[in-house]
């Protein structure tokens, strides 16, 4: 997203009971999870003429082994 001015750290805060960087730009601010990097909460401020504020929430999220039948080719 563009950024009028520095992103800037806010802070450590929990999502989803996950410990996240918080870090924010004018307006616009992202949760990033400490230890995947993904984020989980995003906030972005537009101009009124483009449209209103966009906010993502991740719910739920799973880290861990994954199934090997993601894995095999199709047929």
């Amino acid at each position: 997203m563009d950024c009028p001015t520095p992103w800037t750290y806010v802070g450590l805060e929990y999502v989803i009971d996950r410990p996240t960087h918080h870090v924010a730009c004018g307006d616009s601010a992202l949760w990033l999870d400490v230890e995947t990097r993904i984020p989980l909460k995003s906030i972005r401020a537009q101009p009124v003429e483009i449209g209103p504020t966009m906010q993502k929430d991740v719910l739920e999220l799973a880290v861990g082994p994954q199934p090997a039948s993601l894995f095999e080719a199709p047929a």
